[in-house]
């Protein structure tokens, strides 16, 4: 297990650069607690010597990842106003589903 190898991958529209033992955290809710997952889209794979690099996509190269845990995140409160009215106040409030990843591995190139 080489700490130089790494991969960078794309998960729920964001790119993340990982390697082995990384925890991710992503904004969605991915399996159940304890499940493996894999991570086919790469766009990027390094090993320390040599940069690969997919167009868009890497081919059999993929990152293997463990669902820790599922939650949401901190809430979010958006509050609408328009003055001289008293009926015009609107608070709004949002949390998104998150989910926390280990990476196990990378395989492939």
């Amino acid at each position: 297990m080489s700490m130089d190898r790494f991969a960078i991958v794309e998960v729920a529209g964001k790119q993340f650069r990982v390697s082995e033992g990384d925890r991710i955290t992503v904004d969605m809710a991915l399996g159940e607690v304890g499940q493996e997952i894999t991570l086919d889209r790469v766009l990027a794979y390094g090993d320390g010597k040599s940069l690969t690099t997919g167009k868009p996509y890497l081919e059999g190269v993929s990152v293997l990842a463990i669902v820790e845990d599922i939650g949401k995140s901190k809430k979010l409160r958006a509050f609408k106003y328009k003055r001289r009215t008293k009926s015009s106040r609107r608070r709004l409030g949002h949390r998104q589903d998150m989910t926390r990843l280990l990476i196990k591995s990378l395989k492939g190139v």
